[in-house]
């Protein structure tokens, strides 16, 4: 049983508290910091902490997700050590000297296990998430270009010597594999969903599974929330955040597939943007292509379509839906990420 945290950051009061003792330990001047929280969903409390001439994030991982008990068993509990292996993320990309990728994840300062915190430097002042940018309706394809080169470049980090980022080789595989499970029988559970589209989450799982790659730096979360746009940034406009669901291991589709079905569903949700979406969906995937390192097999276009139909229709029916979803657009999204899952129907390709 984990041992219960000395502060719990459900209270800004307590939080203030916490972040003026982290802001003295870590020798900087706490008298005149400012603390804001901001909303990071249902896993974790994010505060941001102004200090003169910097900014911390913090983020403490909840060995419980928030309202846990409306929300199906995949996501009740989660372990608190995923923000450890967020560390150890952040920090493997510090130390490779062939992946310069500052400004764009963010720079660890203190992980504080006995707390569950991580603190990090701020990148991308004044940015917002791609999310945002698509909902408003601005797209620009070399961003999501650019998204695509990050991933390639993620991928690459220390390729083929990354250490277990989870506490062990063994719950690396155990995190992705979980992670896989969550999109499958969330899906699994609508009994309405065709018996070809159950049979082909459980053929996409065997896949998976045969097409993992380990000592590869996996994402795992890889929604558009998660990807940053700065319109004012001087060197990079794209940043990534959120690598505690990350492991050493995966199927490098995987990523891709995920942040394509997000695209995509978003486009489904409004359509509107769905040429839009669709567009960037089409750019990150060549953006990936262009260098990533990894040889990129046959069947791996493939499987980004099914990852990415998979990904809707989890959205959609599984544990974690999109809370931006119409829900007059629901048969839309189904039909498009049946399509996809069932072969029917690719986005990769112009």
């Amino acid at each position: 049983m984990s041992t219960p945290p000395q502060y719990q950051l459900d209270d800004p009061a307590i939080a203030e508290r916490y972040v003026r003792h982290g802001l003295e330990r870590l020798g900087f001047p706490s008298e005149h910091a400012q603390v804001h929280y901001v909303d990071a969903g249902i896993m974790n409390y994010v505060y941001r902490a102004e200090v003169p001439e910097r900014t911390f994030y913090l983020k403490q991982a909840l060995p419980r997700v928030k309202q846990h008990d409306r929300l199906g068993p995949d996501l009740a509990g989660v372990s608190p050590a995923r923000i450890g292996a967020e560390y150890r993320a952040l920090i493997l990309v510090a130390e490779d000297p062939h992946v310069p990728l500052w400004g764009i994840v963010p720079r660890p300062v203190w992980y504080d296990d006995l707390n569950n915190v991580l603190w990090t430097d701020e990148i991308l002042p004044g940015a917002v998430s791609l999310q945002s940018e698509l909902q408003a309706g601005l797209f620009d394809p070399q961003l999501a270009n650019i998204a695509g080169h990050l991933i390639a470049a993620i991928h690459a980090a220390s390729l083929g010597a990354v250490p277990p980022l989870w506490p062990s080789a063994d719950e690396d595989h155990a995190n992705w594999r979980r992670f896989l499970r969550m999109r499958t029988t969330g899906v699994l559970r609508q009994s309405d969903l065709p018996v070809s589209a159950q049979e082909a989450t459980h053929q996409l799982a065997r896949e998976a599974q045969e097409h993992e790659r380990s000592g590869m730096l996996s994402h795992l979360d890889l929604a558009p929330k998660n990807v940053l746009v700065s319109r004012t940034a001087e060197i990079n406009p794209i940043g990534i955040l959120d690598f505690e669901l990350g492991a050493a291991v995966s199927d490098p589709a995987y990523d891709l597939g995920f942040l394509v079905g997000h695209l995509l569903l978003m486009g489904a949700n409004l359509p509107a943007m769905a040429a839009e979406a669709q567009g960037a969906a089409y750019m990150v995937v060549v953006g990936y292509q262009m260098i990533t390192p990894l040889e990129i097999d046959d069947d791996w276009d493939d499987r980004v379509n099914r990852y990415a139909g998979l990904t809707m229709l989890y959205r959609l029916y599984g544990s974690s839906p999109a809370p931006y979803l119409d829900p007059t657009r629901y048969a839309a999204i189904r039909e498009q990420g049946l399509r996809l899952l069932l072969r029917e129907a690719r986005v990769t390709s112009p």
